[in-house]
């Protein structure tokens, strides 16, 4: 009876250890899980940030040196042509830009020197526009 009640006890406090090891493991594991949170947070506030500030800076009407009228006008969610009445969906993401067209998608990087938007991509040579003003 006596190696009876030894068995029992030894499994309790085997038992009572592996919990205590497991709940300090599952603290250490979500103590490391915030703290990746916050360093992918840090590194994520700087390129949000700046997509936004382009994202301001890219709203509005602008024209190339050809016309004297807009040729566009880049909206919170779209990029409205005025001569084709017709609006197209683009995503912004850091400093690239893809503008989502019926039959294919455009792609580019996106800078800015004054009140001169910039495109630039691999294929084509750049596209500067200037800022509408009336």
């Amino acid at each position: 009876m006596n190696f009876f009640k030894s068995c029992v006890i030894s499994c309790f406090l085997i038992a009572g250890c592996n919990a205590k090891e497991n709940s300090i493991s599952k603290m250490e594991m979500q103590n490391q899980a915030t703290k990746n949170k916050q360093r992918v947070k840090a590194h994520a506030e700087p390129d949000n940030e700046n997509a936004i500030n382009l994202k301001k800076q890219l709203l509005g009407s602008w024209t190339d040196e050809s016309s004297e009228n807009a040729l566009f006008e880049v909206k919170q969610d779209s990029i409205y042509y005025i001569d084709q009445f017709k609006s197209y969906k683009y995503n912004l993401i850091k400093d690239s830009i893809s503008i989502v067209y019926d039959d294919f998608t455009f792609e580019g990087q996106v800078q800015f020197k004054k009140d001169t938007l910039i495109l630039t991509t691999n294929e084509y040579e750049p596209q500067r526009f200037r800022r509408f003003t009336n």
